[in-house]
């Protein structure tokens, strides 16, 4: 679904230090109004994971491969706050949160422009920063298989009120070959924030730079925006399937680790049969769901 928001357009300025002068009025016109005190209502947002991700492009260096992800089917009124980027080529285990704000339509507006940050010669895969209008900020980073300019609609900003300062974790990826950029994770420096799930590009190698980065305060967040998704978006991080799927390959993986003659063939057996069982949503015997007895040979 593709999803415009109305934005309010003003005059541009006729010379670049008169817009940086609008700016910062607005802000203060902002700060202002917002009177330093709490938002009368919550910014709803969700987790989307594995079946409301859509792949874009892949990136490799010489430290592997790194893949990007965007939320897709999402319900009307519902945006995305930032792309996800993952390590290696096996399907998305993270998660990234799209947002809404219904009745507020304010608290969410479109980039006013782009920095690219990165873009792969080989393949066009390329990495942008939103650039948020005065009194939001950017919670996180995009990317198009190409290199073409992103559109309004790819991601929202945030209002400021809705945000906690941030941090730069740990490398996603690395262009060492390259110019250098550096895909860093985000997250937050206190239990008062909540990371978004995106990334965040710059270039300079493995220095971390300097400029303010932010994720969502979890006191203007309210989780309980289900039932404005549709039911493919209504996502916990890992689902009881695939919770009994990892405890049947953890196990699996124990068992091989012992020498095969110790133990009788039918624990491999039944182990094989579960996996195969849930991998092919197939019916559950509930023989299969008892734990194997485990008998040591002399």
């Amino acid at each position: 679904v593709q999803i415009q928001l109305q934005l309010q357009t003003e005059p541009e300025p006729e010379s670049e230090p008169e817009d940086v002068c609008r700016k910062g009025a607005e802000s203060d016109a902002a700060a202002a109004a917002d009177d330093g005190s709490a938002p009368d209502h919550e910014l709803k947002v969700q987790m989307c994971s594995t079946d409301n991700l859509e792949k874009i492009c892949t990136l490799h260096a010489s430290t592997g491969p790194v893949c990007f992800f965007r939320p897709w089917k999402l319900a009307p009124g519902w945006f995305p706050l930032g792309h996800m980027a993952q390590a290696g080529l096996q399907v998305p285990v993270q998660s990234v949160l799209a947002a809404s704000s219904p009745g507020h339509d304010e608290d969410l507006m479109p980039p006013v422009a782009y920095d690219k940050v990165f873009e792969d010669p080989e393949t066009g895969c390329s990495v942008w920063k939103p650039i948020a209008p005065a009194g939001y900020v950017a919670v996180g980073q995009i990317v198009c298989a190409n290199s073409e300019r992103p559109t309004a609609d790819d991601v929202v900003c945030v209002r400021e009120r809705f945000t906690e300062p941030g941090d730069l974790g740990a490398k996603a990826w690395t262009n060492e070959a390259g110019d250098g950029t550096v895909l860093w994770g985000l997250q937050p420096q206190s239990r008062a924030g909540r990371a978004v799930g995106s990334f965040w590009g710059s270039s300079g190698y493995s220095a971390k730079p300097t400029e303010d980065v932010f994720v969502l305060a979890v006191d203007g967040c309210d989780d309980d925006g289900s039932s404005m998704a549709p039911p493919h978006s209504r996502l916990t991080p890992m689902s009881p399937t695939a919770m009994m799927l990892a405890n049947v390959l953890k196990q699996d993986a124990a068992l091989r680790r012992v020498r095969s003659s110790q133990l009788p063939r039918s624990s491999f057996d039944a182990t094989a049969g579960l996996r195969r069982a849930i991998t092919t949503k197939q019916t559950i015997p509930s023989v299969m769901l008892e734990k194997p007895e485990l008998r040591k040979t002399e």
